[in-house]
């Protein structure tokens, strides 16, 4: 085995900078994740109450439309009865945008507990990387510090001055 090594301070260095610049970019993206996941709730919770103010809407005209259908039935010129078609379409086209509208508060409703759900699934995993970047990166970093430290002092140190051994 050798009895030297082959250490470069700009290796140390190089790998101290690469762990800093990896602290902060995985810092600056779970912070990114966090406010990406509470705009997402937020969006959801948006989605939800509009919803259910255009399902509210569609009850109006859906209850609109069944009293015009209901009036224009009870019309009736000279004994003949009156032709209701355009009410009836306007009823159905109401109710299918009130059946829309519920089926976009039922898919609202659905999405939020699975994204609920996905969140705490990475919620150890990201602690986990949290811990990481706060704790270990930080403590390895002050090691090669030391290890810098230690090697520049041994570089300081002069070599033992060589006796030459007189010529025989």
């Amino acid at each position: 085995m050798s009895g030297s090594a082959n250490v470069t301070f700009e290796a140390l260095q190089a790998l101290r900078e690469a762990l800093c610049v990896f602290q902060e970019d995985g810092q600056d993206g779970l912070g990114a994740i966090t406010m990406e996941i509470q705009r997402t709730f937020q969006w959801l919770d948006g989605q939800l109450q509009s919803w259910q103010r255009e399902v509210r809407r569609c009850e109006d005209d859906v209850t609109q439309a069944k009293a015009e259908l209901s009036q224009r039935k009870m019309t009736r010129f000279f004994g003949q009865v009156v032709d209701c078609t355009v009410q009836e379409k306007a009823l159905r086209k109401a109710q299918m945008r009130l059946q829309e509208a519920e089926d976009k508060v039922a898919t609202v409703r659905r999405w939020k507990p699975l994204l609920e759900r996905a969140v705490e699934d990475c919620a150890g995993p990201t602690r986990q990387l949290a811990g990481y970047l706060e704790g270990d990166v930080p403590r390895a970093c002050a090691l090669i510090d030391r290890k810098l430290d230690a090697l520049a002092a041994y570089v300081q140190i002069a070599p033992p001055a060589v006796k030459e051994k007189p010529a025989s």
